[in-house]
């Protein structure tokens, strides 16, 4: 709900961090921060010494274990950790960059890489650290900036449908869009729009486009199956 309340996710499942850069503890503190529960599938692998290039078939087979736990998403922190080439290099990063659009395809999942700036000035293109490959080989880089009380993600380059940056303001307990209302999860808007009435899913998802969401029908009916499937829901009947 933080990001994706306005760019729907596809599906949801579990989600893998490989982190290199920060100790299990903090990572843990952060994401309880987050609101991700233990019982959440949310796995995390830090510190392994994990190389892209030598190991893309070890990562496959480690979180290739039961069905149940294959990812819909995997996160790596940071893209520099994960390798032993010179960034610079076009011909040395471009089989880097290789090896993790082949983990994405093998496994038919999102990889996110987070990858640090340079300091210096110039467009969020510009900024990328490295070899210009590593921006053209990925499909949307977001670019992260961070004042005292806001943080904005800008698209520095879409292979698809561009969108408007993504500005979130700091209020003391977590984030919220700097220029809307709090932020309610996907099951909070459908259960204001169900109320106490019953309605078919695509009279419920027409009434969420009317509104201004945007969800796909699987995702409806996922969110459905989950949140819906007993006769209370804060309180008031939600029929589906």
């Amino acid at each position: 709900s933080l990001l994706w309340h306005k760019y729907q996710p596809e599906k949801y499942g579990p989600v893998y961090l490989i982190d290199q850069e920060n100790p299990h503890s903090y990572l843990m503190e952060l994401l309880t921060g987050y609101g991700v529960k233990a019982t959440d599938p949310f796995y995390i692998s830090h510190f392994d010494g994990l190389n892209i290039i030598k190991n893309c078939a070890n990562i496959r087979d480690a979180i290739f274990l039961t069905p149940e736990k294959m990812p819909v998403a995997i996160i790596f922190d940071s893209l520099t950790r994960l390798h032993t080439v010179e960034e610079n290099s076009a011909s040395e990063i471009k089989i880097v960059m290789e090896s993790f659009r082949k983990l994405s395809n093998d496994l038919d999942c999102l990889v996110i890489l987070i990858h640090h700036d340079r300091k210096s000035a110039g467009s969020n293109l510009e900024r990328a650290r490295g070899s210009i490959d590593i921006m053209a080989a990925v499909d949307v880089a977001i670019s992260l900036t961070r004042s005292e009380e806001t943080v904005k993600l800008t698209p520095a380059k879409v292979r698809g449908k561009p969108f408007p940056p993504i500005v979130l303001q700091d209020d003391g307990i977590g984030f919220k869009h700097a220029d809307q209302r709090p932020l309610r999860t996907n099951e909070q808007v459908i259960a204001d729009i169900l109320g106490s009435r019953e309605l078919s899913t695509e009279e419920i998802k027409s009434k969420l486009e009317d509104a201004g969401h945007t969800m796909g029908l699987n995702q409806l009916r996922d969110v459905l199956r989950k949140g819906f499937t007993s006769n209370k829901h804060g309180g008031q009947k939600a029929l589906w």
